[in-house]
């Protein structure tokens, strides 16, 4: 519990507290142990009153659990993930770093989105902030956004159909 009360705290990027709490949650996590430390960050980043910096380092943390912990021990956390990572991506979203991290997140989340990825309209949200993203004035994002699409396309092909449809022959 104390590590997470260091989240955004430090003043350098990569954040030495996400970095712990993935290791922490690597071994905690595939024994249903410190299950709430998901809707703990989730929280940070769906509060409008956390700090940036929390927001930032939260879905740091999230993207580091999402691209090195089990996934069958996150699986079950995928919606809470999901539910944060799309919610910093948001172009209503006003910080540049918290658009940034939460894009970064989303293309370590990707291979736990299958569920997501077969329900049309969850599907649907996922494709639109990740291609409002490609369009972000940062170009840092830009970059985050057309790697998601990259990953997306790989992982999802047989439901972009709708997609490639839209962007090819518009």
């Amino acid at each position: 519990q104390n590590v997470l009360r260091t989240l955004g705290t430090e003043t350098v990027r990569p954040s030495i507290a996400a970095q712990c709490i993935n290791a922490i949650a690597g071994i905690e996590l595939p024994y249903q142990q410190w299950v709430e430390v998901i809707e703990i960050l989730m929280s940070n980043v769906t509060n409008e009153t956390s700090p940036e910096k929390l927001k930032d380092s939260s879905l740091e943390a999230l993207g580091y659990i999402c691209q090195d912990v089990n996934t069958s021990a996150v699986e079950s956390k995928s919606n809470q993930i999901l539910t944060a990572i799309v919610h910093g991506m948001r172009q209503q979203e006003p910080s540049v770093l918290v658009r940034l991290s939460a894009t970064e997140a989303m293309l370590n989340a990707l291979e736990l989105t299958k569920n997501n990825f077969a329900n049309t309209d969850e599907r649907n949200v996922i494709m639109r902030v990740v291609c409002e993203a490609t369009q972000a004035p940062d170009t840092r994002i830009r970059v985050a956004a057309l790697q998601c699409l990259v990953r997306i396309v790989s992982l999802y092909y047989n439901h972009m159909d709708m997609y490639m449809k839209e962007a090819l022959f518009a």
